[in-house]
């Protein structure tokens, strides 16, 4: 219904990096990635005749710095990295399995990587924002070490959160932002950063750099919510 009806043409499966998918252990030191459960979860989205948008979240148990952070009853963990660059490899292998499997051209014509999920809000995102935009430099460089066509974005936040706050960090880091994604749901508009309720806003960042800003390629607002979940109900 949602293709044939409305149109949809992508849908983001939320949490694809989740435990319940098994994509992330460690044996005795070791990292071991297993992307078989994430298979199943993008082989139905492409069977419905859809196209992922590959929402790289939340973090691996045995990769969190913190593993008690969690959310909800499927208890994503909402922690940093323990390890930037295993974190890195990580996102590297999962893309490349990807484009391995469902062919270079479609990924890099038609997919999206977007880099985590509304860390804006404290529920999401246990660390600082400046570990977000350095899990974003880190997770946007992986997905392009890839290949340099494969579009890249963020901040996939809550209510237009850190929207410009990430503008102004790619400005000064250099990393790609290929489109601006944040969700909206038909709720009163976002102001002075003050949080719905139940939830608490992260202060934006001060400051940014002068010049003159980096602009994405593309822009995406509201990223379909329909998707298959590869977790329970949010």
């Amino acid at each position: 219904m949602a293709h044939d009806e409305l149109g949809v043409r992508a849908v983001r499966a939320h949490a694809i990096l989740c435990d319940d998918l098994g994509v992330y252990r460690e044996v005795d030191g070791v990292p071991v990635h297993d992307f078989t459960r994430v298979d199943e979860v993008y082989d139905t989205i492409t069977g419905l005749g859809l196209r992922p948008v590959v929402e790289l979240s939340f973090m691996p148990r045995d990769l969190a710095a913190d593993p008690g952070r969690t959310v909800f009853g499927y208890q994503a963990i909402i922690s940093p990295p323990k390890d930037y660059d295993r974190w890195a490899e990580l996102v590297r292998a999962l893309t490349a399995h990807l484009v391995e499997r469902y062919g270079e051209r479609e990924v890099v014509d038609h997919w999206a990587f977007e880099v985590w999920n509304e860390a804006n809000l404290e529920v999401f995102w246990s660390g600082t924002p400046e570990e977000f935009f350095r899990l974003y430099d880190v997770t946007a460089a992986a997905v392009k070490s890839v290949h340099p066509g494969l579009r890249v974005g963020g901040p996939a936040s809550a209510a237009n959160g850190w929207v410009e706050e990430l503008l102004d960090h790619v400005d000064a880091s250099g990393a790609p932002l290929d489109f601006v994604s944040t969700h909206t749901y038909g709720t009163r508009r976002w102001t002075g950063g003050r949080p719905w309720p139940g939830t608490a806003a992260r202060a934006p960042r001060s400051g940014g750099p002068s010049g003159g800003r980096h602009r994405p390629t593309s822009t995406a607002s509201a990223t379909a919510r329909s998707a298959p979940r590869s977790c329970c109900t949010a």
